[in-house]
Parts: structure tokens; sequence; C-alpha cells
């Protein structure tokens, strides 16, 4: 197994569902040898979306009282003992189409992670509920049209749809092919996230132990069609980095013959160098 180094999905206490702050986190990962971390803690959302949904996450005065200017400061604090990158994991809104470029700008990257999606009446649902295949269809269509804009870097969790929906069906499989071209079409990295690792397993029909998320199932179609792939801790806790579900992750990639990215490429880290 290849040495784990580096880490792209990491959560904050901002989001009101981790524990620690930017300096437990890569404190951690310099003592674990990493030699790249990205910090990327949940987008805020606009008020007219944040009204219709219950979610835990920072706001937006902390995004640009607190959260720019601990990373500003973070990097200048780790500059020589770590690459460390600032970046948010969104969701995709029609609503906040235009706000995705701005950040990015003020980030290094963007990773969606679509949690939350919308329906033709304007309400929401979430990812996490059992689903019927029309909405099984607007995930698909959300996350594709969210990557064809070309702000997002990284796809989290992209198999998250078969959490409360088990069944590798014919309906599961157009989602997986749609969105895994989605990746190959906008250069975007697929996540393998060990987050899911940490949560319930089931036996599928075939007898083999699988986790909700990373899906075996979706993985060997990824391997088969020639994505990018990026593994990630998804931590919430400093003790999440490198954990066993990490290495069980990396594991699970290589007995599928996966091959996977250790470091990501970002266009404005290279512009970056090119100027030095």
């Amino acid at each position: 197994m290849q040495k784990i180094d580096s880490n792209y999905h990491t959560h904050i206490w901002l989001c009101r569902h981790a524990i620690g702050d930017i300096d437990d986190y890569v404190d951690r990962a310099i003592e674990l040898g990493y030699k790249e971390i990205g910090i990327s803690d949940h987008v805020p959302l606009i008020d007219e979306i944040e009204k219709k949904l219950v979610t835990r996450r920072m706001t937006k005065e902390e995004y640009r009282t607190i959260y720019l200017p601990s990373l500003a400061r973070a990097k200048e604090k780790y500059q020589g003992k770590i690459v460390l990158y600032g970046a948010v994991e969104a969701e995709y809104f029609d609503a906040m189409d235009k706000l995705y470029p701005k950040m990015l700008k003020e980030l290094d990257y963007l990773i969606l992670g679509q949690h939350y999606l919308p329906l033709p009446d304007g309400s929401f649902f979430s990812v996490y509920d059992k689903v019927s295949p029309e909405r099984l269809d607007i995930y698909a269509k959300t996350v594709t049209k969210a990557l064809n804009t070309g702000c997002f870097k990284i796809l989290a969790h992209p198999d998250i749809y078969l959490f409360n929906n088990p069944d590798w069906n014919a309906y599961a499989i157009k989602v997986a092919e749609e969105i895994i071209d989605a990746c190959i079409a906008n250069n975007v990295y697929m996540e393998m996230n060990a987050n899911g690792i940490r949560k319930r397993s089931f036996m599928n029909p075939e007898g083999e132990l699988v986790y909700r998320y990373p899906r075996l199932e979706f993985w060997r179609l990824v391997r088969s069609k020639g994505a990018q792939v990026i593994i990630n801790d998804d931590c919430h806790t400093v003790e999440n980095l490198h954990d066993q579900a990490t290495v069980t992750a990396y594991q699970m990639a290589e007995a599928l013959g996966i091959k996977y990215s250790t470091r990501i490429s970002l266009p404005k880290a290279i512009e970056k160098e090119n100027n030095e």
C-alpha cells in the first residue's frame, strides 16, 4: 500500500458537527508525516436556502470573519512544514450559482458534496433518505450540472446516494454511470470517502460485506471507466486522520485494482510555483 500522506477533506468546529480547529488538524497531519492537507468545512448557505434546510454549518459572517482569516494565518504559520490548502465542501444550488466562482478566487479548490437536492416545488430532500428512482435522477442531474460548471475539483462521496438505497439495480447503475462520466469529462477527482467506513456495513445479495459508502459495486464501475480517484479521511475529529477507516479505504482501492492519486493537481498552485 502506498504511504498515506495527504488529505483534502477536513472539517473543523465551525460546522457544529466536528471537533477541533485548523491548527489541531495540521499539527496532527505533520506528526503523521502528511505532506499536504486541505481544510474544507461546509459552505455557508444563502438565506433563501438556509430557511428551508435543517443543517449545521458556519454562517456567512463566520466564513468572512473567522474561516478565511484563520486559513490565511495558518498558511503563514505552517509555511515550509506542510502544504496547506483552503477549501469548502459545497452543495450545488442554482440560487448560489454565481457564488462558486467568487469563492474559488478566495480558496484553493471546492469540493462538491451534494447532501441536499432540490425538488420542483422549491423544497429539498436529503441524500440520506430512502428515495424514488425520480429522486435518484435528480441527484445525477444536479451533480452533473454542478461538475459542468468547472468550479469543483473533487466529488465527495459520489456513492452517498446509496446510503439508504442499498439495491445495486438498474437505477443505481444509471446514476453511477452518469456521475462517473461527468467527473471524467470535467477532470474531477472521485473521492473514495473513509467516513462511510466508520458507519454501518451490510451484506449484499452476493454475500459480500459492503459499506454504504464507499460501495463496492460502485467502485468496481469507477475502476472499469478509469476515472481519477482520490482517497480522503473526511475527518470530523483529529483522531479520524489516518485511522483504521482511512487505511481500509486504501486497502479497498488496491484490492479492486483502482489507480488512485495521492495528490490533487491544482492550476492555481501550479501558477504560483511558476511565478516564484
